[in-house]
């Protein structure tokens, strides 16, 4: 029998922190964190944000989010919001040298991918009432235990990236709050019409100076970057709103033509949005 030898984590040092959310938002600032976030959707549905790209979200998924990964949450329908459990912890939770099981390492391996932020669709039950097990518990240690179970699970799962590369730089101070005010203002006012003026004074920069601000910083264009808002939001409207029109939706997502709309639609979708809400509605 081979014995493995490790350091255990010094728990009374560690962050391992669980919260249960059932508001009708849920972390919708732009934002990071050193810790670790794994989030269990119960109910709800809504876009997730991880430093430069977009994903949806839904019942019965787990978004993982890694370390200093800029992230935020919104809500399809900000009169149900979402209940979701969240748990946040360090990556010091898991041993890290030579002689650590194959296991941990794997674990390991899982940190550093989540810095993409990955999303885990349709989970087993298991991993559904570890979830419910680790939020009922009141002992860190039970906690931790719990954790490990959770993340051993996980490395056993497919996952989607979300990010479309690896995060490759921190935001500080000034510089941060800048692309956060720009951000935050896109995704609460995407449904009006937003200039590159009003964005640039808003950065206390040029249009000229902004755009090549913001590119470098997200690898895209800030009217690609406001598209991607609109087209996602219009996608969780179409699912999830089928009393509204074509043309509605594109109103409330900001389009003043439903031409333009569903000509861009098409272009992020590869497919018209009629054509989407046939094939999402066939899938449900």
């Amino acid at each position: 029998m081979k014995v493995y030898s490790f350091a255990v984590p010094l728990l009374k040092n560690q962050v391992l922190l669980v919260e249960e959310h059932n508001y009708t938002t849920y972390h919708p600032n732009y934002h990071y964190h050193s810790e670790l976030q794994l989030n269990f959707v119960i109910s709800g549905n809504g876009n997730v944000l991880v430093d430069n790209s977009f994903s949806s979200f839904s019942e019965n998924e787990i978004i993982m989010i890694g370390s200093n990964t800029p992230h935020l949450f919104s809500s399809v329908d900000a009169r149900e919001g979402n209940h979701i459990i969240s748990i946040y912890f360090d990556k010091a939770i898991i041993p890290e040298n030579f002689e650590t099981p194959s296991e941990f390492k794997r674990i390991l391996q899982l940190f550093n991918q989540s810095k993409k932020g990955l999303k885990f669709s349709s989970v087993g039950n298991e991993l559904g009432f570890l979830f419910h097990q680790i939020n009922s518990s009141s002992e860190h240690f039970e906690r931790y235990l719990i954790l490990l179970k959770i993340l051993s699970l996980l490395i056993m799962e497919s996952y989607e990236e979300i990010a479309t590369h690896k995060f490759r730089k921190e935001y500080h101070n000034y510089d941060g709050e800048k692309i956060k005010k720009v951000i935050d203002l896109t995704l609460n006012e995407f449904h009006r019409k937003i200039s590159l003026d009003e964005v640039a004074e808003l950065s206390n920069l040029s249009v000229g100076a902004f755009c090549k601000y913001f590119k470098r910083r997200t690898s895209k264009t800030y009217i690609h970057f406001l598209n991607e808002v609109r087209i996602n939001n219009a996608c969780l409207m179409l699912i999830g709103n089928k009393e509204l029109s074509v043309s509605e939706v594109a109103y409330n997502c900001g389009f003043t033509n439903p031409t333009v709309f569903n000509r861009t639609f098409k272009k992020y979708k590869s497919m018209t949005p009629l054509n989407y809400r046939r094939l999402t509605s066939s899938r449900i």
